[in-house]
């Protein structure tokens, strides 16, 4: 429950007499009861080696972005409306990635950095998104939009 709130919002682990912690577990409950909540498990394939992926539509890419990404990246290119400073300006970052894995393709490292999330000291807080999450399709598009 609460890695969720460490590990991708940055905040510290709740103790077990924290009422902060306390009051998140049961808002938790309360949604796993919510009328029309899901109830059952949900397939979650996390991609073991992740490989390049064909190219799509970039039009596809940009709803990709604008449905995954825009949140905590802001506007592609610029990186308006980020959720902070820390979130990488997409696809600009590609100089970064010239410096830390040189001569690595930069969309094989977006690819690994979006089917595993923090690799290598390299991605703060970015989730991993597996295949049901985002379909090879759907990747192929994105990484089309971005140019990559």
């Amino acid at each position: 429950m609460h890695v969720w709130l460490v590990y991708f919002m940055r905040g510290q682990q709740f103790t077990r007499q924290d009422p902060r912690g306390k009051a998140l577990w049961e808002h938790l409950k309360t949604l796993e009861s919510a009328p029309g909540a899901v109830t059952t498990v949900l397939p979650m394939t996390v991609v073991r080696t992740a490989a390049d992926v064909a190219r799509g539509d970039p039009t596809r890419g940009q709803q990709v972005y604008e449905q995954a990404c825009l949140e905590c990246h802001g506007a592609r290119d610029t990186g308006a409306g980020r959720i902070n400073d820390l979130a990488s300006i997409l696809p600009n970052v590609r100089t970064e990635y010239d410096a830390l894995f040189p001569g690595v393709p930069h969309a094989l490292v977006f690819v690994e950095k979006i089917r595993h999330g923090q690799f290598y000291g390299v991605g703060g807080n970015m989730p991993f998104y597996t295949l049901e999450a985002l379909p090879d399709e759907d990747l192929g598009a994105l990484l089309a939009y971005l140019g990559l």
